[in-house]
């Protein structure tokens, strides 16, 4: 346990102390959406509102670090397919048990193919149309009116990313939180990208609702990109509510959940122009449950997309499908997720059997 406390330590100083080393920083608003964006089916069917609903599922911990999953020999597969094969996502969630506290891991992977590169297709000859003609426009490195672009010139590129989410509990001042360290490998084209972030999760208790707060990208998580440049990420903050409603003498659960996402515009706030500097954005879901087996979830996320799907659960096995439409404006469409949650415990048990017999 000195050796883990130690590590921690030490990425903590690392990431602190990067940032000083490399002169050309950035800051962005994006660079970790994949820790974001891609989750699974139950928590995509929920609008992602799960900061501060805890869920029995390796996946849950990517909207809270604190919430671990209570089966340690769980493992979660997620696939999505989107734009006929364009993009491609998917999730593996396990527990590692080998240590005194449980170490949540979650794999994703993002794959984007076929992106045309026009940087060296336009035909630049202004808004006539003609090579050498001096009309405006000519060789200003715009697509002007009249220009065009040079289809042999034409080249595609695409862009992986892989993230390790790795979280555990950890008292601090006596509280319960939880602690993820993220890992992030970024391709694009030719160029090439690692970093490291920190988020931490807490949820507390007000009356019968349960409100959760995670900040994300902490300190400031970064991307070193392959050219020296480091793309720094402001931190997030997520601060959600779930409260439970019980029927009595009927079969039915409702789960009711929010969040509030406050985002940084830049890494300069000035308090006296908070509405300039912040913007807030919503989602919220209802799971409702039948006999502990079928459950039935509706949704809207900050994307104003509507989210539902169906979860369907036995003793060793889970089967999650979501659907997510399309947002207000139309472009992305809809699309699907499905998740796959097995007992691997169970599964050697019957292979084991199967030998047996």
């Amino acid at each position: 346990m000195k050796l883990k406390s130690n590590l921690n330590y030490n990425i903590l100083i690392l990431l602190l102390l990067f940032q000083k080393v490399f002169p050309n920083n950035l800051w962005i608003n994006h660079g970790w959406e994949i820790f974001d964006y891609i989750s699974d089916a139950r928590s995509s069917s929920l609008a992602n509102a799960t900061t501060a609903f805890r869920y029995n599922q390796p996946g849950a911990s990517l909207n809270n670090p604190l919430f671990l999953s209570n089966s340690k020999d769980d493992l979660s597969l997620t696939h999505q397919s989107r734009f006929a094969g364009l993009i491609n996502n998917d999730l593996l969630g396990f527990q590692i048990n080998r240590y005194k506290t449980p170490i949540q891991i979650n794999i994703l992977y993002q794959g984007i193919g076929q992106i045309p590169d026009t940087r060296n297709a336009l035909l630049d000859w202004g808004n006539d149309g003609k090579f050498d003609t001096n009309d405006p426009g000519e060789g200003n490195g715009i697509l002007d009116e009249g220009e065009r672009l040079d289809k042999n010139k034409l080249t595609y590129f695409s862009q992986q990313q892989i993230g390790i989410h790795g979280s555990f509990q950890s008292k601090i001042l006596n509280k319960k939180f939880g602690v993820a360290f993220k890992f992030l490998n970024h391709n694009l084209g030719s160029s090439s990208a690692i970093g490291v972030g920190i988020d931490i999760g807490y949820i507390s208790k007000l009356g019968k609702i349960e409100i959760a707060s995670v900040a994300k990208n902490i300190p400031a998580s970064g991307l070193i990109w392959s050219n020296g440049d480091i793309e720094k990420s402001i931190t997030k903050l997520s601060i959600g509510s779930h409260y439970k409603v019980k029927l009595e003498n009927l079969p039915f659960e409702f789960d009711l959940m929010s969040k509030l996402d406050f985002n940084a515009f830049n890494n300069y706030f000035n308090i006296f122009k908070i509405e300039k500097n912040i913007k807030i954005e919503k989602c919220f879901a209802i799971e409702a449950k039948l006999n502990d087996k079928l459950y039935i979830r509706i949704g809207k996320d900050i994307f104003t997309r509507s989210t539902g799907g169906v979860g369907l659960i036995w003793e060793n096995f889970v089967l999650d499908y979501a659907f997510l439409g399309s947002p207000y404006n139309g472009l992305g469409g809809n699309h699907h997720l499905i998740t796959i949650n097995i007992s691997l415990e169970s599964v050697l048990k019957m292979l084991a059997n199967d030998k047996k017999e």
